[in-house]
């Protein structure tokens, strides 16, 4: 398959390009190409999200499989990133006539699946600024006609692969507390793969 993945040189993003690249083609939408080293099957397409153009660039005259985004702040939510570049990338899609969109969002949206404590502390007030970014692009999303899935990890973490996560579509018995970046990467190339969870929010954890 052929995929497009924004984000590619965050922290989730160069785990699910290097774990795409196992076995398929890649284009990586990068700011500064020198942030991900060439290999087979890889090409670099710089830009920067909060520029439509060079978003629409991408994507013009290409065929992917399946676009990504694995876009996230580092500003903690205040630039919009999530939200502005998130709109851009439905925009070109829908000017380019590709419908399959996979992007990674947060659990902490999710009211339902945390705690009064994660709902009103950590989302309410510390965590404020990145999570109504996360919203805004959740929004985005849901009403950009495309057939997307949105998928929500708890707190990530940088540790090995373990292929041992939970899914869910509705709040579990037990709640998913983290997940190491490398299984949500699997998890989003297993659902571009597979074609599940489409127009579907999913939650993914241990």
């Amino acid at each position: 398959m052929n995929y497009l993945i924004f984000g590619a040189s965050g922290a989730t993003g160069q785990i699910l390009t290097a774990q795409a690249l196992n076995d398929h083609r890649v284009t990586a939408f990068v700011r500064d190409p020198a942030s991900l080293q060439p290999k087979p099957n890889l090409t670099l397409a710089q830009g920067d999200v909060t520029d439509y153009e060079s978003v629409r660039a991408a994507l013009n005259g290409q065929t992917f499989d399946v676009v990504f985004s694995a876009l996230g702040s580092r500003h903690r939510g205040k630039d919009r990133l999530n939200t502005v570049g998130t709109g851009h990338i439905v925009r070109a899609m829908r000017a380019t006539g590709h419908t399959r969109l996979i992007v990674l969002s947060s659990l902490g949206v999710a009211d339902a699946f945390n705690s009064w404590f994660t709902r009103k502390i950590l989302v309410g007030f510390l965590l404020k600024e990145p999570h109504e970014d996360t919203r805004g692009m959740e929004k985005a999303v849901r009403e950009s006609g495309l057939d997307y899935t949105l998928v929500r990890p708890p707190r990530l973490l940088n540790s090995p692969f373990t292929g041992a996560y939970r899914v869910a579509t509705s709040p579990p018995a037990k709640r998913l507390n983290q997940i190491a970046r490398a299984d949500v990467a699997h998890f989003m190339l297993r659902v571009a793969e597979k074609g599940e969870f489409n127009r579907t929010a999913v939650a993914i954890g241990y």
